[in-house]
């Protein structure tokens, strides 16, 4: 595309109402994910229990999903500042490709950092699973490596794409690669659904492998323990993990749609911001998170009031506990007033 077609585009888009609200909203939804990270963050500290390293791993998404947060806020930001003060010449209303590249480049290392950190929590329950009680010993080690890892290998994915782009090229929106860099842009989406997709299946092994576990495990405390825990990490990082692959899948599936549908350039640069821009990942994932903590305390406190309210099937329910405490163990021996009494070996 020719730099008179760009300057065109972005004459229609600078006068168009519809586009500036969008760009208005996704800048708000910025903003509420930065809130909605920092009300996670001090959700886990104080109404969750993990593994150091899993902690980790979780502050270190935490802080991809923030400084993603800010850089995308930053050239929305620019995009509302030319439509309220830019007059209608290209050099106002097209912005320059090497902030464009200054801004987009650590977006795009905080996406693919969120999608490796799913993939590194898995990862980590699949060796504390595999170590066994032991795994403590190794305290927050493991965590850090693969906090480290996650980052540097975010860097080197978004090598070649980064090696493609071009800074000579003005932009229109400071979100979309360049010209040059728009297959590997492509390609690197194709990536990230695909560890997207390799995340959701070992949470689902690692889920289906521990609660076999936990069943052979009924009087190993500091085992059952670890398997439990394994369980609840699972049950929070597989629905964000599943999240984004649909997410990402929809994106790839609209700009495939959008570009086969639509042939004028400006029509397709319209509705892709809608879906390329739009933070939604970083505000679906503490939401989804606080939810389930919100879902498992509440199952938690509902099993505690079974546990010793009043009646369960007619007895009161700490003895209705005992007695299947009783044949568990296989102890047959009443005591006084019918609450069970072990038989000695």
């Amino acid at each position: 595309m020719t730099e008179r077609n760009h300057c065109a585009i972005a004459v229609q888009l600078n006068d168009s109402t519809v586009y500036t609200m969008l760009n208005t909203v996704h800048l708000i939804t910025c903003v509420l994910s930065i809130v909605l990270a920092f009300r996670l963050q001090n959700a886990w500290h104080s109404r969750v229990y993990f593994h150091a390293n899993v902690k980790m791993l979780l502050t270190t998404m935490l802080c991809l999903a923030v400084v993603h947060a800010i850089t995308m806020s930053s050239f929305l930001f620019l995009n509302l500042f030319s439509w309220l003060f830019a007059d209608d010449s290209c050099d106002s209303l097209m912005f320059n490709g090497t902030m464009c590249l200054f801004l987009r480049h650590p977006t795009n290392v905080c996406i693919a950092g969120l999608v490796l950190c799913q993939l590194s929590i898995a990862v980590e329950r699949v060796v504390a699973t595999w170590i066994g009680p032991e795994y403590n010993t190794y305290s927050n080690k493991i965590g850090r490596i693969l906090s480290v890892s996650t980052i540097v290998c975010s860097i080197v994915l978004l090598g070649p794409l980064l090696a493609s782009e071009t800074t000579e090229e003005k932009q229109i929106n400071c979100g979309f690669p360049s010209s040059a860099a728009a297959t590997h842009n492509w390609m690197l989406m194709l990536e990230l659904l695909a560890i997207d997709v390799l995340s959701v299946l070992v949470f689902l092994i690692v889920y289906g492998v521990s609660k076999y576990m936990k069943t052979g495990a009924m009087f190993q405390l500091e085992r059952r323990y670890q398997i439990n825990e394994t369980l609840y990490v699972t049950k929070l990082l597989l629905p964000v993990t599943f999240v984004h692959f649909l997410l990402f899948a929809i994106l790839c599936s609209a700009i495939i749609f959008i570009e086969m549908i639509f042939e004028d350039a400006f029509t397709i640069i319209y509705y892709e911001v809608i879906f390329y821009t739009a933070p939604f990942y970083t505000v679906l994932f503490p939401l989804i998170i606080l939810h389930v903590i919100k879902q498992l305390d509440q199952n938690r406190k509902e099993k505690i009031t079974v546990l010793v309210s009043e009646e369960v099937s007619g007895q009161p329910g700490t003895r209705a506990h005992f007695e299947s405490l009783d044949r568990m163990w296989g102890c047959s021996t009443p005591v006084k007033g019918g609450s069970p009494r072990p038989t000695p070996v």
